[in-house]
């Protein structure tokens, strides 16, 4: 399928080992983080007994800390002309706390783990994209991104393909039982993932001048002005996209089984997939805003959709159109910022974008899981489209589509 060209015109050719060793080590993590996120949000409500809000505080504050973490070690990474170690060192806490929720005994128990386990996540990210982006041509990183996240979600519909399978055939005990089995098991594919890295992945070659050491906050002072209001956006868009969590929880309001609820998160992950190639690859052709700007009215629609679901199976069709967002988003908004980024200072941009991008995942996650709690389901998905909304305005006003060539020399 990715062998030559494909009808999008899109081809491996060109885009180097680390792009498509890096997009392996995804592959395998998210064999590992897929097999155990989308059961818990139902761990966390059914057998600890967390509320709406509570789910959105532990959801949160773990993807807040580790998109804080992106900034630091994207502009670290930076500093020392390194970006392996970060990689390498990010991807190793899945496999050793990832099991640990198995002996989780309340809410706070869950709340540690998290934070820990996406601590790696923000050490690894930014160092990552910012190694793809070093590796190929500014003309062919909407490609290289796409590929990434195509392999990285295959690592997701494979890690679910397999919890359904087990659940199916080998485990089927008890509900919480089979629960904490999944999560023993996941940190096989994990520790697989930081092997792949330490064997396979190769460092760049810096530039010929060496960066000069700046401080943190002074690195951030000199990005581009465009991507600060770019910025901006991604904000907004960050306090819509609560995430899948809640979605999980909306399946369980039509009671969904365990299995259910598994094959529609599988269901997103598919479409991610097959939407991130050539939502990379169009993007190329006709421009990274009008891209964002489609992935958000899709967006909005699916905020609709779940808000007036009356059976589970609008459930599965909202997740389904929360996965071409997400392919959308994911793909075109890290592309667009490294557009305005220089080599110099990627990691620096990058960990700008990606922290932005989630730090807004704790008060976003918070205030939908309150609410849902107090208003109910149609108030909070008003809540996560009117802020699509107002990103949606934002972006066509005030951002401009910046030359491929001109901030990325």
């Amino acid at each position: 399928m990715l062998t030559e060209k494909n009808r999008f015109g899109f081809s491996i050719r060109g885009l180097g080992r680390n792009v498509i060793m890096l997009g392996i080590v995804s592959l395998l993590a998210d064999v590992s983080s897929e097999m155990v996120n989308p059961i818990i949000p139902i761990y966390l409500t059914v057998v600890l007994t967390a509320s709406p809000d509570i789910v959105g505080l532990i959801m949160g504050a773990a993807d807040s800390l580790g998109n804080l973490l992106k900034v630091v070690t994207g502009w670290y990474s930076d500093k020392v002309r390194s970006r392996k170690p970060f990689i390498a060192f990010g991807y190793a806490p899945a496999a050793v706390v990832r099991p640990l929720m198995a002996f989780a005994t309340t809410w706070v128990d869950m709340l540690g783990i998290r934070l820990v386990d996406r601590a790696g996540k923000g050490i690894r990210t930014a160092p990552r994209d910012a190694l793809i982006a070093d590796s190929v041509p500014p003309a062919r990183r909407g490609a290289a991104f796409g590929l990434h996240r195509a392999l990285d979600t295959a690592g997701a519909i494979i890690g679910t393909s397999i919890a359904i399978f087990l659940l199916m055939f080998f485990l089927g005990s008890t509900q919480t039982d089979d629960m904490k089995m999944l999560f023993m098991i996941s940190a096989i594919p994990a520790a697989l993932s930081v092997l792949v890295v330490i064997l396979f992945i190769r460092e760049k070659e810096a530039d010929s001048q060496p960066a000069k050491s700046k401080s943190f906050f002074v690195s951030l002072r000199g990005i581009d002005s465009r991507l600060k209001r770019f910025l901006v956006v991604v904000a907004f868009i960050g306090f819509a996209n609560v995430g899948f969590s809640f979605f999980v929880l909306r399946a369980i309001d039509f009671n969904a089984s365990l299995v259910e609820t598994l094959l529609a998160y599988l269901l997103m992950n598919i479409t991610y997939t097959l939407f991130s190639i050539p939502a990379g690859v169009v993007a190329d052709r006709i421009g990274r805003k009008k891209m964002i700007a489609i992935g958000l009215i899709v967006f909005i629609l699916g905020a609709l959709v779940m808000a007036f679901s009356t059976s589970l199976l609008f459930v599965f069709f909202g997740f389904l159109i929360y996965g071409t967002f997400l392919a959308i988003a994911d793909v075109n908004q890290g592309a667009f910022a490294s557009m305005l980024s220089k080599k110099s200072d990627r990691g620096t941009v990058m960990g700008a974008y990606h922290t932005v991008a989630g730090i807004t995942a704790l008060p976003a996650g918070l205030l939908f899981g309150t609410f849902w709690k107090d208003f109910g389901v149609l108030a909070a998905f008003g809540y996560a489209a009117g802020m699509a909304v107002i990103a949606f305005v934002i972006l066509l006003a005030f951002i401009n589509e910046p030359r491929e060539n001109g901030a990325t020399a």
